[in-house]
Formats: structure tokens, C-alpha cells, sequence
């Protein structure tokens, strides 16, 4: 949604005969939310995050929606844990690995910092905070980012690494974070953590190829903070029945409706660009009663109603048949028909406006004030 793209022509010349390729690419960091192909000119598109919890509550004919907006950061991995020991390497790197699936909801995230509680004993210890991606459980992958730690590492406290770039997070390929220790002497340079392990996640370890192995099922004490790539949302749009109905800065929204059935959508908005909506249905009674069954007054819904949607006139106790005449604000006859059935629908042509919708029958005489937007 709302990518900015350039595109790029590739030739190749191959005896006399020129090849071109076209690729439109984004010139954001923004990460791919999916591709669609059209002969050799593949067109990716952004991806930004939504909103999250979106509930509605009905009093009578008010709705009100709140909703929170997208994580502006969130820590993975196993944070804030306590040490239970650690193991002793003069050269090891430490990691925790997440597959593909583990990745689906971080999906607009980069990865910006990385965690390690240091060990209990050390002595001359290096670090180097790393990350790869597109391993498995047996190998590491392609390292794609690394930082020094060039700060004085004390034993038994959480030390954050800061990465020159934030890193986008490919959900299409394993991650994995780890931390690369190298020592003189027998050191335990990284805390086992408390908290239950995962095998073959967050039990790796290599003693610096890039292969893994597994230490028992221990839980590193590694993590990491991602961030949105877009940054915050500047807004969220409303929506009703697919419509615009809002724009607002906060995260609850009131809105007066009849009584029918309504889907409402909210989506977070980045500038000029606009997330995926989270939508909900609702349905508003009339005094309790649902529209459809039998109620005692004749009643429409819904109201307001779009030109060209459609309108349900239940006649209520005026039976099966009754005259419907539709009245603008000046008093003019604007539309007549006749219906023969308790519940009916009708397709709304009538300019918008405020339209007075006098139901006859016989001697009785039942008005309603109807809205067309």
C-alpha cells in the first residue's frame, strides 16, 4: 500500500540479440507484504502495521469502538530472565532461533537491538552481537548483521547492543540472534536462563562455524526489541459498511446508528499510506427485538441508509400490507409504492437527504423520519 518504487531496466546483450528485464522495487526499508507478477515485471508492495483489540460496545443506537495501536516495540526471545548458570567456553557463540512461522505477526518489524544477561564468571571476555537469517534448526544461515560490543561487560547484568541499522525481518526466512564470545581462559560469558527452554530454538550453540548444535534444553538469555519499520500511526480511519465515516488521532471512536446490522473497520494510517483494516460486526436491536421478527410499531432499517442500498420496512401490527409515501422536508410527494408483505426491501434511488416515510393503511397512519446519504 502507497510504496514508493523506481524502475530498473537491465540489458544483456547475447550475440545480437538484447534481453530487457523490469523490476519496480521500492526505495524504502519497508519490508514486502506480497508480490504480484505480470510477465518480468514483478511489483512488491509495503507492508504496514494494523491495529490491534478492536471491541465495540452497543447502548441503544450508540457504538463505540477502541482499539490500540500497533506495538511501538516489542521484546523477543527471553527477556528479563533471572540466571540459573551458564557453561564454559573460550570461544562459542550463543543463539536463539525463530522459523518462519514463529515470524508471521512481525511482519512490518525490524529488529534494532539485542539483549544478553552476561555470565557469572569473566575474565578478558569479547562479545559481538549477531544475526542471521534463512538458517534452520542445524545451520545458522547468512549473517546479515553484527556489532562489537566495545562497552565494559560486569558479570550478571543485562547489557543492550544497539545495531548500526535496524535489521527488517524477512518472514519468509528463519531468524536467529545470537552472541559471539571469545576468552584467554575458562570463562562462562552468557547466563542460562531460568525460564523453560525450547530444543533446537533456544538451546543453540556453535563453537564458531556456522553450524548449530543443541546444549540439553536451556533457555540463553538472549532477546532482542523490534520496532515498526513505518514508525507510529499519524491517524485511523473509520469505517461503516465499507465506508469512510472518520479520521482521528486516538483510539476510540462513538458513533449513533439505527438499528440493523453494521460492519465496522479500522485501519491505521502512516502519512499517505494506510494499514490493512481489523473489522467487526454488529447488530443493533430495535427495543431488544431483533428487526427481522415481529415488533409492534412499523420500523426501517438501516437509518440512514446509502442511495442504491437497500432498506428493510418491517409494517410491525399494520400487517401485511400497507401504502408508503415518501415526503421531502418541503412537504412534495416524492415517491409512492404499495407493498403486500410484512417484511420488505427496497432499493433506495432517492437523492440523500431528510425524507418523512408516512406508512398508511386503511385509517391508520404511522411516520418515520428517514435519512439518505
Amino acid at each position: 500500500m502507497g510504496a514508493k518504487k523506481i524502475t530498473v531496466l537491465l540489458s544483456f546483450l547475447f550475440v545480437t540479440i538484447v534481453y530487457s528485464l523490469s523490476f519496480t522495487i521500492p526505495t524504502d526499508s519497508i519490508p514486502f507484504k506480497s508480490k504480484q507478477q505480470d510477465g518480468l515485471t514483478i511489483t512488491y508492495e509495503t507492508f504496514y502495521p494494523t491495529i490491534k483489540n478492536l471491541k465495540a460496545s452497543i447502548n441503544n443506537e450508540k457504538v463505540t469502538l477502541s482499539w490500540t495501536g500497533p506495538d511501538k516495540e516489542i521484546p523477543i526471545g527471553n527477556p528479563n530472565d533471572e540466571s540459573n548458570g551458564s557453561i564454559r567456553m573460550n570461544k562459542m557463540i550463543y543463539a536463539v532461533r525463530w522459523s518462519k512461522d514463529d515470524l508471521t505477526s512481525w511482519n512490518g518489524y525490524a529488529l534494532k537491538q539485542i539483549k544478553f544477561l552476561s555470565g557469572p564468571i569473566l575474565t578478558s571476555v569479547t562479545y559481538s552481537a549477531r544475526v542471521w537469517e534463512g538458517g534452520s534448526e542445524a545451520s545458522a544461515g547468512t549473517l546479515i548483521a553484527q556489532k562489537e560490543v566495545t562497552d565494559p561487560v560486569t558479570s550478571l547484568k543485562w547489557i543492550t547492543v544497539t545495531l548500526d541499522t535496524p535489521v527488517p525481518i524477512d518472514i519468509n526466512k528463519d531468524l536467529c540472534i545470537g552472541i559471539y564470545t571469545e576468552s584467554t581462559e575458562g570463562n562462562y560469558p552468557v547466563s542460562i536462563g531460568k525460564n523453560p527452554g525450547i530444543r533446537e530454538k533456544t538451546n543453540l550453540y556453535s563453537s564458531g562455524d556456522d553450524l548449530w548444535n543443541t546444549y540439553k534444553t536451556v533457555n540463553w538469555c538472549i532477546s532482542g526489541i523490534i520496532e515498526p519499520i513505518a514508525g507510529a500511526p499519524s491517524g485511523y480511519t473509520i469505517y461503516r459498511n465499507g465506508d469512510v465515516i472518520g479520521n482521528i488521532s486516538g483510539n476510540n471512536y462513538t458513533d449513533v446508528v439505527s438499528f440493523g446490522e453494521y460492519t465496522y473497520g479500522i485501519s491505521a494510517n502512516y502519512n499517505d499510506n494506510e494499514s490493512d483494516k481489523v473489522e467487526t460486526k454488529i447488530r443493533i436491536t430495535y427495543l431488544g427485538i431483533d428487526p427481522v421478527q415481529q415488533v409492534k410499531t412499523p420500523a426501517v432499517f438501516p437509518n440512514p441508509v446509502k442511495k442504491g442500498e437497500s432498506l428493510t420496512i418491517n409494517l410491525g401490527e399494520f400487517g401485511n400490507e400497507a401504502e408508503l409515501s415518501y415526503y421531502n422536508t418541503s412537504g412534495q410527494l416524492i415517491l409512492q409504492e404499495q407493498v403486500s408483505n410484512r417484511i420488505s426491501s427496497h432499493n433506495i434511488q432517492l437523492d440523500p437527504g431528510v425524507y418523512l416515510l408516512y406508512i398508511k393503511k386503511e385509517k391508520q397512519i404511522h411516520t418515520l423520519r428517514l435519512v439518505i446519504k
